[in-house]
């Protein structure tokens, strides 16, 4: 039965995930930090994102991180992939939140536009 399931996966969240991260942020969570933080509990991209057979490119760390922003991205409602770096410059919790040590950290523009799929565009 699924209800029992999600009750649980649901009371561990709102438990313990957002007082570890108020306690790293040493601050308290919005309710969007808080909506980004469930929708990374449940998709858990780090276990989707694995090592490349090839040696070359980008470390999976790396990749995890921007592909987080990307769902950020998403679940924030941001319209560019430009909103969403100055999301992530201007939201140290957010950056944080995503994997870079702080929003200075944040990936150039280029990076991000070099994991977009085809077709789309930074701007767009």
């Amino acid at each position: 039965m699924m209800i029992p399931k999600w009750s649980f996966f649901w009371m561990r969240i709102q438990g313990s995930l957002f007082l570890k991260l108020e306690r790293a942020f040493e601050c308290p969570l919005t309710e969007e930090h808080k909506r980004v933080a469930r929708t990374f509990e449940i998709l858990r991209i780090e276990e989707m994102v694995k090592e490349p057979v090839q040696w070359t490119g980008r470390p999976v760390q790396e990749w995890i991180v921007l592909c987080r922003a990307f769902v950020a991205k998403a679940v924030l409602g941001l319209h560019t992939m430009r909103s969403l770096i100055d999301r992530l410059r201007a939201d140290e919790n957010l950056a944080r939140m995503c994997g870079w040590k702080n929003a200075s950290k944040v990936s150039h523009e280029s990076t991000f536009s070099r994991l977009c799929p085809a077709g789309w565009s930074v701007s767009t």
